[in-house]
């Protein structure tokens, strides 16, 4: 508060003229100073309270307090003068402050109303809405209706709401109520068809004047209309899209389901991917649930039909196709035929691969046997012999020709023979000679039948190739095989071709090997050499005549030499 200036006036009071003058003159100076003052206390308690009524009062009662302190007051004069002069000045701030108050109270008033209004308009529209298609919906919402546009009535008469206020939010009620109730309605339905169907009928619902679809005006009935069948339409494109994704990825599952049983016996867990028995039946129209229950069982009776076939042997297999033969005219003959065109497909697989990878195929047909492959270790025979042993079992118990058993896989015998193909004719004999050694030392009593698939492979014939194993054997051990031997071969060329891979390099089955014939009259006529060389290979005629290449035909024993001639076995002694 400001400090008074508390000095008394000093009024003459003696009833002069002089006296009287000089009286009013200090009063005038007094009582502008004071309306100074005053104005500046007033200004201030406004900017600082003018917000707050009950503040604002309590300062002007203290400004007047502290103004009525001032000994000068005493006079009645000067006292009545600064009552009415703080009234003068006071009183534009007051009413301010009350018409301040005023419209924040107003204000707070309308916003309390609308507020309330608000809520119970969303409680209108959640009510509507959950009324779905409930049959007693439309009375229960005029119901609530009433109550809610009531609650409006009550706000304009109390002043709150001005009638033009009063009257839009009752229609903002009735269109909020309206629109929740055909949207519940709508959503209830549970086909888009259906929905479609109500969204036609909501204007026809609106001409009849029924229900609260009439206290809305045309266009907005219509605009809701057209509004919810564009929603109706697009939920059916979309079910439908769905649908159709679905139905294919069920396609697809049905398709595995089927090449499953075909091919395992067992069909898919449909339901743990997703389509349960319900979902099934919902996606495929009943011919296409029968046209898969019905592939379902031929792909059984295929399974049944291939199961072991490859445990079979072909006799049997050949049974089993005969038994398959469908009966002409019989119910069912095409699905027949299908099966039995699968069990002949499966056979010639399985009857293919014994013919050109035995070894191969009883690997992949016992699981015995195909342990022992897993097992078997080059750096140990016992497990090589016992693989083999394996294979050349299970291929006799399937009745595989002896003449087709082979001990080796076609992948096995085709690396051995890689070894001895590569290379200058040294190389080629210093690699047949460790490959025979590293066979005998692996496969023990099979070695030969491992070097004739060998030789097998290399393309030599499979009678050709027993004799020509046994021969590398010999030949590996330095060994010369005997006359009986070559005349048991009934030929001469596998003897030749073992040597020439020992002594020339020349490639067994790729080189013609001189006859007996041709070598007598090469000797007898050694002008022949040049024809010789062209057909036996360069340098032969010469090595043969200079003694660098022993005869095949002959051989030196004690006492004499063994040969075999165009006529048979010899013996000439020595002189």
């Amino acid at each position: 508060m400001p400090e008074l200036n508390t000095q008394p006036l000093a009024l003459r009071r003696d009833g002069s003229m002089s006296g009287d003058a000089f009286d009013r003159a200090a009063m005038r100076s007094y009582t502008w100073r004071m309306s100074e003052g005053l104005s500046t206390d007033l200004a201030n308690a406004y900017q600082d309270f003018g917000g707050d009524p009950t503040a604002f009062a309590d300062r002007m009662d203290e400004i007047q307090a502290n103004y009525l302190q001032d000994p000068n007051m005493r006079d009645p004069e000067i006292r009545e003068a600064f009552q009415k002069n703080f009234s003068r000045q006071s009183r534009g701030y007051r009413m301010k402050v009350a018409s301040q108050q005023e419209t924040l109270l107003r204000q707070e008033e309308v916003a309390a109303a609308e507020g309330a209004i608000d809520a119970r308009e969303r409680d209108l529209e959640r009510q509507a809405h959950a009324l779905g298609a409930n049959g007693d919906g439309d009375q229960i919402l005029t119901e609530h209706l009433q109550q809610s546009q009531q609650m409006v009535d009550a706000a304009v008469d109390a002043g709150t709401l001005s009638p033009l206020q009063g009257q839009r939010k009752k229609e903002k009620l009735a269109k909020v109520a309206t629109r929740g109730r055909v949207q519940g309605v709508f959503d209830a339905l549970e086909t888009p068809a259906q929905k479609e169907q109500f969204a036609l009928s909501l204007l026809e619902d609106w001409q009849a004047g029924e229900g609260p679809l009439a206290q809305l005006d045309y266009a907005t009935v219509k605009s809701l209309s057209q509004s919810l069948y564009r929603d109706a339409r697009a939920l059916g494109n979309k079910q439908d899209a769905d649908a159709r994704l679905q139905k294919g990825k069920l396609k697809d599952l049905l398709q595995d389901d089927i090449a499953s049983i075909e091919k395992t016996g067992r069909p898919l867990d449909l339901e743990a991917a997703g389509f349960s028995e319900e979902a099934i039946a919902a996606s495929l129209t009943p011919e296409e649930n029968q046209a898969w229950q019905d592939s379902r069982e031929i792909a059984g009776e295929i399974y049944d039909a291939v199961v072991d076939m490859d445990m079979l042997p072909a006799d049997d297999i050949e049974a089993r196709l005969d038994g398959l033969e469908p009966e002409p005219g019989a119910p069912g003959f095409r699905d027949q035929e299908g099966i039995l065109a699968a069990a002949e497909k499966k056979a010639k697989e399985v009857l293919t691969l014994r013919s050109k990878d035995p070894a191969r195929a009883v690997e992949e047909t016992f699981d015995q046997v195909a342990e022992l492959a897993e097992l078997a270790d080059p750096e140990n025979p016992e497990t090589m012999i016992a693989l083999v042993n394996g294979r050349l079992d299970a291929q006799r118990a399937l009745d595989i020709p002896e003449l087709g058993q082979m001990p080796l896989t076609l992948v096995e015998a085709t690396d051995l023979a890689r070894a001895i193909m590569s290379g200058d004719a040294k190389g080629q004999a210093d690699a047949t000679r460790e490959l025979v050694g590293q066979v005998q030392g692996a496969y023990g009593p099979h070695a030969g039948k491992v070097l004739t698939q060998v030789l097998q492979v290399r393309g030599v014939d499979r009678e050709l190739a027993d004799y020509g194993s046994a021969l590398f054997i010999k030949l590996a051990r330095q060994e010369r095989p005997s006359a009986g031997e070559l005349r048991q071969a009934g030929i001469n060329q596998e003897i030749g071709a073992a040597e020439a891979s020992f002594n020339s390099g020349v490639t067994p089955g790729t080189q013609p090997v001189p006859s007996y014939e041709a070598i007598q009259l090469l000797i007898a006529q050694p002008e022949l050499a040049p024809q010789f060389d062209e057909k036996y290979g360069k340098g032969y005629a010469a090595r043969l005549l200079d003694g660098q290449l022993e005869d095949p035909h002959r051989r030196k024993v004690e006492g004499g030499v063994e040969f075999v001639d165009e006529t048979g076995e010899g013996f000439i002694p020595d002189e």
